[in-house]
């Protein structure tokens, strides 16, 4: 529940920064990975495994936009492509039954260093930031 609740936050801050601004495909973005953490929190089984499809879907959509996207640094395009790639594999092993799916967990920390290592390089000014940080927040609580 703690988790949840800490998602929900980060999407809200998502949707609102999206929102301030003003670009349509991000907002559209962040509505779609809200959308999937607020459902992915209810009790049903089928409805919990649509909201993470959504999520999942919603970061595959950051991952081609900011693919691209050819207004922003190289730099910060390989921190939304590759938070969003790695997204989408984890879900996808967790999706699928996998083995060795909580093994790929041990990745996450490669777009979450260069998501660190953004933060220093101005990435906070860029479209994608409220996104980028709802995903990677969520692969360090997965994680843990």
């Amino acid at each position: 529940m703690p988790t949840y609740i800490i998602l929900s936050t980060v999407a809200l801050f998502a949707v609102h920064f999206s929102w301030k601004k003003g670009d349509r495909i991000t907002l559209l973005q962040s509505i779609g990975l809200g959308l999937g953490i607020a459902l992915g929190g209810l009790e049903s089984l089928q409805i919990n495994m649509a909201g993470m499809f959504l999520f999942t879907l919603s970061a595959l959509f950051l991952s081609i936009t900011s693919f691209k996207n050819s207004k922003i640094r190289s730099s910060h395009r390989f921190i939304s492509i590759s938070s969003g790639i790695m997204t989408v594999l984890v879900n996808s092993f967790a999706f699928l039954h996998f083995p060795y799916a909580n093994e790929l967990n041990l990745a996450v920390f490669i777009p979450i260093l260069a998501y660190v290592s953004g933060l220093f390089t101005g990435f906070v000014k860029e479209e994608a930031f409220g996104n980028v940080t709802l995903i990677n927040t969520l692969l360090l609580l997965r994680f843990f």
